[in-house]
């Protein structure tokens, strides 16, 4: 089945959507567990605060000690905030709220309110409505000294303000955070999904193009076969020879280039299965390589072209399979000298280098446009250049010539220019 454009956008808008309406689910149901954990809170809350409340007022000499550091002349901050924080910090471990707070010290001033006199607080003022409400109170409070027989001006109360938000996350955190990994798997699933459908799509229709250009690189050959035979059998003068063997000529050069396509396809078929094995042995690439030039010599001087072979090694010993070598060799030329559309003059030169053999192949073609270039050992792939069959091939001669090299552990690489042609170099280990 091919996926259409329109396909594959119903697809994401349905998928979107129902990301969407599973992000809005996971927000309803932390909004419900937020109001639930509200009430919980304001619960332990108060429970904390009175606990701190009484400890305080049990703590020996502890009322005695803030009444004194608040009438003396200059406050003493430090000793109330120790003998506050202490009863503060062990309620609030004992009801599991969070260590994030800040806390008031307060006197009544009149029968409506109630005025800071320390504490880390903002809040300079509570009223006593606020502070006896049971609802809607952010706010725990309770009495310290308040009627303890101190004397005049000992009512004092506390007022402690924790961190609803401290609380909040430290309840739903194991809840939020797998429900957020959840939702970015999915996320990273869904844009995985989109990225493969795109390349199948894409490679169907490359495959596609590979099916007519299949067609039609058989159809021409063995047309051409077919009419050299007709003529040649037609032919009852035996003194013809020139005509005969031209015929034969026909028939020879297009049988060879028929043989090549299904080469192509057999090579195709092994990259496809992965099951082809290599048959390594130490081998000289030198007679090698001259030997698939000379098979282009008849050709490129059709072309009017020219190539050079240079080394400067006299043996070109690697351990490898011969015959995947050669092929390999014969598509880089083969390449070469297909996409040009002038003269040929390709160079192949061979160097060693430290632990490598460096083999190039340069030519005068076209070049290869750089945005191109990531593309051009993809199985199926070719450049477009107008007419589909001006430039014959399927797409995987490349392709192939990439998975041999790296078989052989080598590496493969490529420096064009649009316009100034291509220049292809292998490294294979040396011996």
């Amino acid at each position: 089945m091919q996926l259409s454009k329109t396909s594959i956008t119903i697809v994401i808008a349905v998928t979107l959507m129902s990301l969407i309406g599973l992000v809005a689910i996971q927000v309803h149901w932390l909004n419900k567990s937020v109001e639930t954990n509200r009430q919980i809170f304001r619960q332990k809350m108060d429970l904390a605060t009175n606990m701190a409340g009484e400890m305080f007022r049990k703590n020996g000499n502890a009322p005695y000690e803030l009444h004194q550091a608040i009438i003396s002349g200059a406050t003493d901050k430090k000793t109330i905030d120790r003998i506050v924080s202490e009863a503060i910090d062990s309620s609030f471990i004992q009801c599991n709220i969070p260590l994030t707070y800040t806390y008031g010290v307060y006197e009544h001033t009149d029968h409506d309110g109630n005025r800071l006199l320390a504490g880390n607080t903002d809040e300079v003022l509570l009223n006593n409505s606020v502070c006896n409400a049971n609802d809607g109170r952010e706010f725990g409070w309770t009495r310290l000294t308040c009627s303890m027989g101190y004397g005049n001006d000992n009512n004092y109360h506390l007022a402690i303000f924790p961190s609803f938000s401290a609380f909040i996350f430290n309840e739903v955190k194991g809840t939020l955070i797998t429900s957020v990994i959840f939702i970015l798997l999915i996320l990273a699933g869904f844009f995985y999904t989109i990225i493969t459908i795109k390349r199948q799509k894409r490679l169907s229709e490359i495959k596609n193009d590979f099916i007519n250009n299949l067609t039609h690189e058989f159809k021409t050959p063995i047309f051409s076969i077919g009419l050299a035979s007709s003529a040649l059998r037609k032919t009852v003068n035996t003194d013809e020879k020139e005509k005969v063997e031209s015929y034969l000529d026909v028939i020879d050069h297009e049988g060879e280039r028929l043989k090549n396509q299904v080469d192509k396809i057999l090579q195709l078929s092994l990259l496809n299965s992965r099951k082809f094995t290599l048959e390594k042995k130490k081998i000289n690439l030198r007679p090698i390589i001259e030997n698939v030039i000379e098979s282009f010599e008849m050709l490129i001087r059709q072309k009017n072209g020219v190539i050079k072979f240079k080394s400067n090694i006299d043996n070109i010993y690697v351990q490898g399979d011969e015959v995947h070598l050669t092929n390999a060799i014969y598509n880089l030329i083969d390449n070469a000298i297909k996409y040009t559309d002038k003269s040929p003059e390709i160079d192949v030169t061979a160097h060693l280098t430290p632990d490598n053999i460096a083999i190039a192949v340069k030519d005068n073609g076209l070049g290869i446009k750089k945005e191109k270039q990531k593309s051009i050992f993809d199985k199926f792939y070719r450049i477009s250049t107008g007419n589909i069959h001006n430039v014959k091939g399927f797409g995987i001669g490349l392709s192939y010539v990439k998975e041999i090299i790296e078989a052989h552990q080598g590496i493969i690489s490529l420096e064009s220019k649009w316009g100034e042609g291509s220049t292809f170099t292998v490294n294979l280990p040396a011996l």
